[in-house]
């Protein structure tokens, strides 16, 4: 990653450094040429550019690689330019680092975004009908409840109405001993920050206050937001409607499990879940089944 984020410390241990699209197109190929054995190609890079990722798109459609894809990306790699790229070379998802939903933390972190930008993207992609799943940072110095609100209040912004789904993640900061939040004396102060990995204080924040706040931002968005979960393609082909009421009906679950209430709604939910999952998992064995002869 050529960025300089301040929680983050992968830039302390390697270079940037890329493939060259010669080599990426031979990779491509050979992919392709494996393409029935292939569900899904996920690029490792820490992020792609905006000149990395329309390059990429424009390789796989000219190569015709069609094998859904995902991505680390940033918002500002996105453009009203690339994204038809980015739909037409059959990405199923970009995970995008958007940290916070307020502009002061996205200074402190030096993500060099505002949350303006991050709208703007969010729309083109959900217009486009690509998945975004993002992840935010809770607890970064310069946290406060209010800060933590106007992440909430985001959240109710994301664009929704389009054929594109948004999930997110939710970390609570840690202190990287190699990060510039950390090596960067004159930041380190200017913050308070005290502490290394899971035990820290600073100006604002400490971390035994930051779990209620973790909490929150589980369960206070009313938009249709989506808490990523590790077995979300577990329901692959399923109409995208549908695909909403399922991750629906998984969130209000886990919002009433943390709030501790509602066991009746709650084993609805749970029955109508089970119910989705039965129903597609037998859909997907008949369609791995051979035909009779």
């Amino acid at each position: 990653c050529p960025y300089k984020c301040t929680f983050c410390d992968y830039t302390a241990f390697r270079d940037y450094r890329t493939k060259s699209l010669d080599t990426i197109r031979t990779e491509m190929l050979q992919l392709k040429a494996r393409r029935d054995e292939i569900r899904m190609l996920r690029f490792v890079d820490d992020t792609l550019t905006a000149k990395r990722l329309r390059d990429v798109c424009q390789l796989m459609i000219d190569v015709d690689l069609d094998i859904p894809w995902t991505s680390f990306a940033r918002a500002d790699s996105v453009s009203a330019e690339n994204v038809p790229l980015i739909r037409k070379s059959r990405c199923q998802s970009l995970q995008l680092g958007l940290e916070s939903g307020d502009d002061t933390i996205l200074l402190n972190m030096d993500k060099r975004a505002t949350t303006s930008q991050y709208l703007r993207t969010l729309e083109m992609l959900n217009r486009e009908g690509v998945n975004v799943r993002a992840m935010l940072i809770v607890g970064f110095p310069g946290e406060t409840p209010q800060t933590v609100d106007n992440t909430i209040a985001f959240l109710d912004r994301v664009p929704t109405e389009g054929e594109g789904l948004f999930e997110y993640v939710v970390a609570s900061f840690i202190v990287m001993p190699l990060s510039p939040v950390n090596t960067n004396r004159k930041l380190k102060e200017s913050f308070g920050l005290d502490g290394v990995y899971f035990k820290w204080r600073h100006n604002t924040m400490t971390s035994d206050e930051v779990w209620q706040h973790h909490a929150r931002l589980l369960t206070a968005p009313s938009n249709d937001v989506f808490v990523r979960y590790h077995a979300d393609d577990c329901f692959p082909g399923i109409p995208r409607q549908e695909l909403k009421r399922i991750l629906a009906d998984r969130q209000n679950l886990q919002r009433l499990r943390l709030r501790g209430g509602g066991a009746e709604e709650q084993q609805l939910l749970w029955d109508r879940l089970e119910s989705a999952f039965v129903r597609h998992q037998r859909a997907a064995s008949r369609e791995a089944s051979p035909a009779p002869s």
